[in-house]
């Protein structure tokens, strides 16, 4: 699937209020590496991690994944980067810091960022329904609802009450449909119809349907195709260069998707024609580089965002429970609503992307199996008692 939206759920019940520690030295890269290969103590593991123990290594093959991929940021500047494992179980081709996995639901904070750009620049309203704004298509209601209220405000966080919670994909040699056989459901599609079905701004819902429409709405407003408008709106600003929105997987150095066992998915990997939903490939460098603009643009810094915006994005965006943001989940912490994170989860992968945007510090993670969720957390975990980053641990637990 497109998104663990279960795996996600389960950090938002994990979120609380951060608390800000006294300032200790950084480790230097050389000593945060050797640690993190090394792994924790069985006094510093959490006792209820069953991946905690052992060394990298080892726990890799204990989680089935093939190979991992992560990218360190400290003060605004990449701390480090590491790769480990192999692309493939039938292949002993490694994996490197420049190899690109599937990014899968991460791919909504792009998203989320371009369609705020668009804002800025007029094209695109946030708070006017997006029937409104559609050209080329128009977003259907069950009976009773009214499709109005459904505004890409409400989309970006969830709260539209549109179908579709996340998506399959399509593996590679089976037919892949348009993105309007996606919305309306039609064949060769896999999903259902994407409509407005419960009332917008009642309940926080995660759709990827909604993120989809999001993918309509800003081809029609910008007149490009949306892997364009990415291109140039975010992944360049952001310096991402070994980023793409494609349904089809990049020409060089991929790593394949696997399953909960380890073996190869079929096909090595799914197209995801939902794009703003799911279909980034990236590599943690990249995603640490986005991780990065966006910080910045929270401080206020750079032309990414401009910081009115980038603040709006990591804020609650209604009083529901386990409320979004604008396209990212975040995390209160004592001076605000300023940690952004997110994970994804398509068919063979599974990505984290978690930042403290004020302080410019976080970790992007990729992995090529369905096993990477809990094995992700267990590194995850690691980074913060390196590094004694109290949103890392408020955040996992």
């Amino acid at each position: 699937m497109s998104v663990s939206h279960k795996a996600a759920a389960l950090l938002a019940l994990a979120i609380g209020a951060a608390t800000t520690a006294m300032a200790v030295a950084a480790p230097t890269p050389k000593t945060a590496v050797a640690a993190f290969e090394r792994g924790p103590t069985a006094e510093q593991a959490k006792a209820d991690d069953a991946l905690a123990v052992g060394t990298l290594s080892e726990r890799l093959r204990r989680a089935k994944t093939p190979g991992v991929s992560i990218a360190v940021v400290d003060g605004c500047k990449l701390a480090w980067t590491r790769a480990y494992g192999v692309r493939s179980a039938t292949d002993a081709t490694p994996v490197r810091p420049e190899t690109r996995f599937q990014a899968a639901s991460i791919s909504k904070t792009l998203t989320a960022v371009a369609a705020l750009r668009l804002a800025k620049e007029g094209k695109l309203a946030l708070d006017r329904p997006v029937n409104a704004q559609l050209r080329t298509w128009t977003l259907p209601a069950a009976p009773g609802i009214d499709v109005d209220k459904v505004t890409p405000r409400a989309l970006l966080s969830h709260t539209g009450g549109t179908t579709i919670s996340s998506f399959p994909g399509y593996a590679r040699g089976t037919p892949v449909p348009t993105l309007d056989q996606v919305l309306a459901g039609a064949p060769p599609v896999n999903t259902g119809p994407i409509i407005a079905e419960k009332p917008a701004g009642a309940q926080v819902a995660y759709s990827g349907g909604g993120m989809t429409v999001m993918q309509k709405l800003i081809e029609d407003v910008s007149g490009a195709s949306f892997a364009q408008v990415l291109d140039r709106e975010v992944i360049r600003r952001a310096g991402m260069t070994r980023s793409t929105f494609s349904t089809t997987a990049p020409s060089d150095d991929i790593a394949l998707g696997h399953d909960e066992q380890g073996a190869p998915i079929a096909g090595d990997w799914h197209a995801y024609p939902e794009l703003a939903a799911a279909g980034l490939w990236t590599t943690p460098t990249d995603l640490a580089h986005f991780g990065i603009a966006m910080s910045r643009a929270y401080q206020g810094e750079g032309d990414f965002l401009p910081q009115n915006l980038a603040r709006e994005a990591l804020m609650p965006q209604s009083a529901l429970k386990d409320s979004f943001g604008l396209g990212f989940r975040y995390m209160p912490a004592d001076d605000g609503n300023t940690i952004f994170f997110h994970t994804g989860s398509n068919a063979g992968y599974r990505a984290f992307l978690v930042f403290d945007a004020p302080r410019c510090r976080g970790v992007a993670m990729m992995t090529n199996s369905d096993g990477g969720m809990a094995l992700g957390m267990s590194l995850l975990r690691d980074i913060g008692r390196i590094y004694d980053w109290p949103f890392i641990t408020k955040l996992l637990g």
